[in-house]
């Protein structure tokens, strides 16, 4: 049970911090004219599920109609998956 448990809290910190991250760049580059991160992309955490993404996009238009945001939340996914390719790549050439 203990694997899952941290595993837990890492994906529950990891999320939180992309969140208030956007949240934080938004204060800080609070310029007029500037487009402003959208925090609720953060909460995609760079996974390589799609489905995420449409609860995420789900979550957006609930609260605003026009906000359509899947193709920011399916261009985090495949990040995700060619990030994760590329450091497997990197461990797997450390191996041998």
């Amino acid at each position: 049970m203990q694997p899952v448990l941290s595993s837990f809290f890492a994906f529950s910190f990891s999320v939180a911090g992309r969140i208030y991250g956007a949240k934080l760049w938004n204060m800080v580059t609070n310029d007029v004219g500037k487009k402003l991160a959208n925090p609720i992309v953060g909460a995609i955490d760079l996974l390589t599920v799609p489905v995420l993404s449409r609860v995420v996009k789900t979550l957006a238009l609930v609260e605003d109609p026009k906000n359509n945001i899947i193709h920011y939340c399916m261009a985090f996914n495949i990040a995700g998956v060619i990030g994760s390719a590329v450091e497997a790549g990197f461990f797997l050439s450390k191996l041998g």
